[in-house]
């Protein structure tokens, strides 16, 4: 369920303690503020909105790995460098897919693309405030799901899921793993995080 007013209060004056440092601040802030907005789509790119302005991101529908960093692009932290080095990620990917016997499925090449630009070889066990959350599965070589660490196992998430409301959600890490175990039968589910860029 989204955070009612006396919850988010509640965050804001766990988040605003000196140990997070300005940065990390500055960004779950943010996340606190744009939850219920952003619309989850399997497909959506960065160019739309930031050529549309600052003040259209509440209905602009991207991918799950897309939201930290627009997060934090919209909190002031991530700058236009850091879209133009993702699109070059993505980029560099595109050409993978396709459908032919050579070819990896688009959906795979931006996942590919993501990895790239979160530096997912560089992930670790915990995750931290600001981390990003990266979801495996056993039987998939890609991560599935990216979400924003905001404390312990609690995550801002853009997804469907656990909720059925396609906005940016604060849930659990396990409401999340749940949701693919069951869409998943027979999988298993891991967590790590890393360090997004702009940190």
């Amino acid at each position: 369920m989204p955070l009612n007013k006396i919850e988010k209060e509640n965050w804001v004056k766990k988040i605003k303690t000196p140990k997070l440092g300005a940065k990390v601040t500055q960004v779950l802030l943010k996340a606190i503020e744009m939850e219920g907005s952003l619309n989850w789509a399997a497909a959506g790119g960065i160019d739309a909105w930031t050529r549309g302005g600052e003040t259209v991101y509440k209905t602009k529908a991207m991918v799950c790995w897309l939201a930290p960093l627009y997060i934090a692009y919209q909190a002031g932290v991530a700058k236009q460098s850091m879209l133009d080095r993702y699109n070059q990620c993505a980029l560099a990917t595109f050409p993978l897919g396709g459908t032919g016997p050579d070819k990896v499925p688009y959906a795979e090449a931006s996942h590919m693309g993501a990895e790239a630009f979160y530096r997912v070889s560089t992930s670790k066990g915990a995750s931290k405030p600001g981390d990003v959350v990266l979801f495996y599965r056993s039987n998939y070589d890609h991560v599935i799901h990216y979400a924003m660490c905001m404390e312990g196992l609690k995550v801002a998430s853009l997804w469907s899921q656990p909720n059925n409301n396609n906005t940016l959600q604060i849930c659990t890490v396990a409401d999340l793993s749940g949701v693919i175990q069951r869409e998943n039968p027979g999988t298993t589910v891991s967590v790590r995080g890393v360090t997004p860029p702009w940190l």
